[in-house]
């Protein structure tokens, strides 16, 4: 399924197909994770980037939960002074998806998707970054 937030484009798990039997719409159950109800957070996430860049100058930014690359996509094409994205998932199939949102959209500063535990991508990032994204499923605690 394709659906436009932000300036990007993405191609996402069909909702419909990981709904409980009440009704009710469970991102945890779907095959790669991604939340429609949370756009409003990440427009959020996308304004403050703004100002953290504008007072660094440059960002580079570690999105270690990406699932569908929503986020790190969204800093890509949507902040002025991003340097790089790194996006990483445990998950092959996340991965696979956001490589291909990454292909759809273009985005006109380096990004680069890994696939990797938070832990280790954030272990191997020690140093080169100066903005993090944390938004796992479920308590950040384990990872910060």
């Amino acid at each position: 399924m394709i659906v436009r937030e932000g300036r990007v484009t993405l191609e996402v798990p069909d909702p419909e197909s990981f709904r409980a039997p009440t009704g009710d719409y469970v991102p945890s159950k779907a095959e790669v994770f991604y939340n429609p109800h949370v756009e409003s957070c990440r427009d959020i996430a996308v304004a403050v980037a703004r100002v953290i860049a504008g007072r660094l100058g440059r960002l580079r930014i570690c999105d270690p939960f990406t699932g569908v690359g929503v986020r790190g996509l969204r800093y890509a094409c949507e902040v002025e002074g991003v340097d790089l994205v790194v996006m990483g998932d445990a998950s092959a199939r996340a991965v696979e998806l956001a490589n291909a949102n990454v292909r759809l959209n273009k985005p006109p500063v380096h990004v680069s998707v890994v696939r990797r535990d938070a832990n280790v991508l954030l272990h191997e990032m020690r140093g080169k970054l100066n903005f993090i994204d944390m938004d796992p499923f479920g308590s950040p605690a384990p990872f910060v």
